[in-house]
C-alpha cells in the first residue's frame, strides 16, 4: 500500500457514476441558463476551476450569482452533501448562492428546483449533520 498517495488524496471519493450525474446535473442547468440568455455565463466546474460553486453568471443588475448543482437521478434528494469550501462560500456569498437541485436527471423530464440565497436556507430549512472528516498525516 502506498501510504503518500492514501494521505494525499484531494479529490473526494466519488464514483464515475456520481461524476457523471452530477456532470449531466450541470449541463441541463448551464443549457437552462444559457436558453435564458444570462449574461456572462461560466461552467466553471467544466473546466476544472473549483471556487465552491459549479456555474457563474451576471445578473440583470450585474451582479455575480453563483450557482451551486445537485443531482439525483431519484424523484427527490434524502439529503445533500456538500463541501467545506461550498458551505464557506455560501455563508460569504449570501443572498448571491443559489443552489439548484436536479431531480429524475437521467429521464425525459427532469425536475429543477433552486434555493436562492442558500446561507440563509442552511440556517432555518436544514440539519447540518458532519459526516466525514479529512484526516491530514502531520
Amino acid at each position: 500500500m502506498n501510504k503518500t498517495k492514501e494521505f494525499s488524496t484531494e479529490e473526494y471519493n466519488y464514483s464515475k457514476r456520481a461524476k457523471y450525474i452530477g456532470d449531466l446535473g450541470e449541463q441541463l442547468v448551464f443549457n437552462k441558463l444559457k436558453a435564458e440568455m444570462v449574461k456572462e455565463l461560466k461552467w466553471v466546474a467544466n473546466e476544472n476551476i473549483k471556487p465552491g460553486w459549479d456555474i457563474q453568471y451576471l445578473d440583470s443588475q450585474n451582479s455575480l450569482i453563483c450557482v451551486e448543482v445537485k443531482s439525483t437521478t431519484q424523484k427527490n434528494f434524502s439529503s445533500i452533501q456538500i463541501t467545506k469550501n461550498e458551505f464557506d462560500r455560501a455563508q460569504e456569498i449570501g443572498e448571491n448562492y443559489h443552489l439548484w437541485l436536479v431531480t429524475e436527471v437521467e429521464s425525459q423530464g427532469p425536475k429543477i428546483y433552486i434555493i436562492k440565497n442558500f446561507a440563509a436556507s442552511i440556517k432555518k430549512d436544514f440539519l447540518i449533520e458532519p459526516i466525514n472528516y479529512r484526516l491530514i498525516k502531520n
